[in-house]
């Protein structure tokens, strides 16, 4: 299990497989790793667990309204 300190790339695999998988459709899940693998991983992906702020992710959603549509990001 990663720790706080971890990047956010290495905790969304974890969360992916050990979270989402269990609970949530088939469907979901695949949606919610293309999200992470073509979106979050690459653009905030190297951030800190223990760093991330409400800042970092509100910059992140207005890059990815600039690159996707609304309903993506």
């Amino acid at each position: 299990m990663p720790t706080r300190s971890a990047k956010l790339s290495e905790w969304l695999p974890y969360w992916l497989d050990n979270v989402v998988q269990p609970c949530r459709k088939l469907s979901t899940y695949d949606k919610y790793e293309a999200h992470a693998r073509l979106y979050l991983i690459p653009m905030i992906g190297s951030k800190r667990l223990e760093s991330l702020s409400v800042a970092d992710v509100r910059r992140f959603l207005v890059q990815l309204e600039k690159k996707t549509t609304a309903a993506t990001a």
